[in-house]
């Protein structure tokens, strides 16, 4: 109970992918390893500074690198997401992401960044910066364009929590 102290609970959601009509769910682009949790959509930027003027015309970026590095930060801070074609759960991309509390998905294989023609391929898929994804950070998925994202109450988990709270205060 005391981890849960001073969590309001009202305010708790998560995001998840919608599927389509019949069910299923758009094929991604690549996949990659999620280190923080949630959906991002957003234009490609290959740089922080590039997330970061986006972000200031009131447009969150996705942060796409080959890793970040302590630089990085302010573009990461501003980005709706993070991808890496590098790193791990514990590399700077994924801990700084759950910091600042970033969809982030690292470690995708099927990224290749070319800074010269500002542009990057994920999947085969040659995408602009500027160009839309979107970050699945519940299954990992890499999506061209936006993606319809569902936010819902987890309301079993709470109604749970709320119970060994009463059963504390009891």
């Amino acid at each position: 109970m005391a981890r849960l102290t001073g969590i309001d609970v009202g305010t708790v959601t998560r995001t998840r992918v919608a599927t389509g009509p019949d069910g299923q769910q758009r094929q991604p682009l690549a996949w990659a390893q999620v280190a923080g949790i949630g959906v991002a959509c957003g234009p490609v930027a290959l740089d922080s500074e590039t997330a970061q003027r986006l972000c200031t015309t009131g447009t969150p970026a996705i942060l796409v690198r080959r890793a970040t590095v302590t630089a990085d930060i302010e573009g990461m801070a501003s980005a709706a997401g993070i991808l890496t074609a590098t790193g791990g759960r514990t590399s700077h991309a994924a801990v700084v992401a759950r910091q600042l509390g970033k969809v982030c998905l690292l470690g995708c294989s099927e990224l290749e960044i070319d800074d010269s023609r500002r542009s990057c391929r994920i999947g085969g898929r040659t995408v602009e910066e500027g160009e839309v994804i979107s970050l699945d950070g519940n299954g990992g998925g890499i999506y061209l364009g936006p993606i319809e994202v569902i936010t819902e109450r987890p309301e079993r988990e709470l109604a749970a929590i709320a119970a060994w709270r009463r059963a504390a205060t009891a």
